[in-house]
């Protein structure tokens, strides 16, 4: 710390001169010293918010998939059952069971594409969150530092 420097400029703006070895400089110091310690509790405090945003990210994530597999399986074990009591019921109307199955199949696809879709929009939505979250904290970090 250049002491001279701010004695300077203290002299220059309110005309007020203090010596080197002046009490206000121990208490600028404990103050610099108090900050850092606040800064060092912060930077460990953002670390952890970091790893636990990672995992709740992944958890999310995770759970998001399991559910969509599920609902796939489900969807699929319904469409096989479809098909066995049609094939069953109109045996004589085969044209007409294939095209039922056909649209039966069209929207299993359809609802799978649907939920994956929805799965996609739930990780970029997941992501960003992230990301605003580390620019929040970033950006107080920044704010406590400067």
């Amino acid at each position: 710390m250049d002491r001279r420097k701010y004695i300077a400029e203290l002299v220059e703006k309110t005309g007020i001169r203090i010596d080197e070895d002046d009490p206000a400089f121990v208490l600028v110091l404990l103050n610099r010293l108090i900050l850092q310690d606040q800064k060092t509790e912060l930077e460990a405090l953002v670390g952890q918010l970091v790893k636990v945003g990672g995992a709740v990210r992944g958890e999310v994530i995770k759970q998001v998939e399991e559910q969509c597999n599920a609902t796939l399986r489900q969807l699929q074990v319904e469409a096989a059952t479809l098909k066995t009591d049609l094939q069953r019921e109109h045996a004589g109307y085969r044209e007409a069971t294939k095209e039922a199955l056909r649209q039966e199949i069209g929207g299993t696809i359809a609802s799978a594409a649907s939920t994956i879709q929805d799965v996609r929009r739930l990780i970029w939505t997941v992501g960003i969150t992230g990301g605003v979250v580390g620019g929040v904290i970033v950006a107080l970090i920044a704010y406590l530092l400067r």
